[in-house]
């Protein structure tokens, strides 16, 4: 029970900076672990409130569907988010990811995947990307994946901005992910850190962490935290964006 606490005084603490939305992909929230041929689809919900000098609402889903054996993963995640600031719409945003996994010993697999997603409170009017990569689980519930990547963007940017509209870039990108078990809940989490080959020091670090309590077999409660910083933003747009929200996920 105190370390529930804990993290939860942690995630309440985050809460008190700006929270404007995130789109990531918490690959390890989203696994089974399951050692038979299973399918499994999971509704989640979110959202967050703030009042008082900035009256901020915003709501989300999550749609996800996993196929999961001893040697073969597929992942398909649908996530849309909308905000509203003082009456008036402030982010919009959405995201589709598609991830397949096969493994080539007990503890290495390769991965590709897929994204598409835009983010209006960060100007991204759309963003593709296809990748590939390794997964080693480095012990039992801890893994670290690392691969390569490109990526397209275009950005909505006044006419006089210094980061181009259009930009395609190819990317490393490394991840570590696991869960911890907190109680009769647990703490999953991914970190990503992603270099740009041709500019090192354009990096973008993602990390998407959630603190699950089951209510039954097919229902839970979370409090979820979303951190993005780009070292290398475009303009108008903030190096670090943080979003903290509490859900509830329902498994079909």
């Amino acid at each position: 029970m105190q370390r529930i606490l804990i993290c939860v005084g942690l995630l309440f603490a985050v809460s008190l900076a700006p929270v404007p939305v995130v789109a990531q992909v918490n690959i390890e929230a989203r696994r089974t672990g399951a050692a038979q041929h299973t399918w499994s689809h999971q509704v989640g919900l979110n959202g967050g409130l703030r009042a008082g000098s900035v009256d901020r609402r915003d709501v989300g889903i999550d749609l996800h569907s996993t196929y999961d054996s001893p040697s073969r993963h597929w992942l398909a995640v649908l996530d849309a988010e909308i905000g509203w600031q003082n009456g008036a719409r402030y982010s919009n945003q959405g995201l589709v990811h598609m991830r397949f996994g096969q493994a080539v010993s007990e503890r290495l697999g390769v991965e590709v995947f897929m994204q598409l997603d835009h983010a209006r409170q960060r100007r991204l009017l759309r963003r593709s990307l296809i990748g590939g990569g390794i997964r080693w689980q480095w012990v039992q519930d801890l893994f670290v994946g690392s691969g390569l990547m490109v990526e397209a963007e275009k950005h909505d940017l006044p006419r006089l901005a210094r980061h181009a509209a259009r930009t395609r870039h190819t990317r490393s990108t490394n991840y570590l992910s696991g869960r911890v078990g907190v109680g009769k809940g647990e703490l999953v989490f991914t970190t990503y850190v992603q270099p740009r080959f041709t500019r090192i020091n354009d990096v973008r670090t993602l990390l998407d962490a959630r603190l699950a309590a089951p209510l039954s077999d097919r229902a839970s409660l979370s409090v979820n935290l979303r951190l993005r910083h780009d070292s290398k933003p475009v303009d108008g747009v903030e190096e670090l964006d943080l979003k903290l929200s509490v859900g509830a996920s329902f498994t079909l």
